[in-house]
């Protein structure tokens, strides 16, 4: 499954302000999706002479279930770990960073932090703390300056 990020564009022309989000794997995708917009409707500049006037800034990811580990490799590390009651889309806080668990590599969970457009391998009993729906603290293994 592809992971689809959320860009916002926006063009710099005094005159003519537009912003616009666009959903696509990469930033060279979703800038051909702005420029091929205006392309069809109002524009007759070449592509690379548009891009100039494009500022493109990635908002981060469009969907975070699409990464998601399957469930049976995430239920093995469950069950090795004795981790029963952390699952995908949990809330952690690891080393004082806000993140969502949204998988495992081998018997380590792979979280994605807030504000960052990639997973990270991070281990399941140094420094996180587990958050339920709530915000309510699940498990806490903090011992530094950001514990709970």
């Amino acid at each position: 499954m592809v992971v689809l990020y959320k860009f916002k564009l926006t063009t710099i022309f005094e005159q003519w302000p537009n912003e616009e989000y666009v959903v696509a794997e990469t930033e060279g995708k979703a800038r051909f999706l702005y420029w091929k917009k205006f392309r069809t409707k109002l524009l007759t500049m070449p592509m690379a002479e548009f891009m100039k006037f494009v500022k493109c800034e990635n908002e981060g990811v469009f969907d975070i279930k699409r990464m998601y580990s399957t469930e049976q490799a995430f239920k093995k590390m469950q069950n090795f770990r004795n981790l029963h009651f952390a699952y995908m889309g949990m809330r952690v806080n690891v080393a004082g960073m806000w993140g969502t668990i949204v998988g495992n590599w081998k018997t380590n969970l792979f979280v994605l932090f807030d504000g960052e457009i990639e997973k990270h391998n991070c281990h399941p009993y140094w420094e996180i703390a587990y958050y339920d729906d709530e915000g309510n603290v699940v498990r806490n293994y903090q011992k530094g300056e950001y514990a709970v």
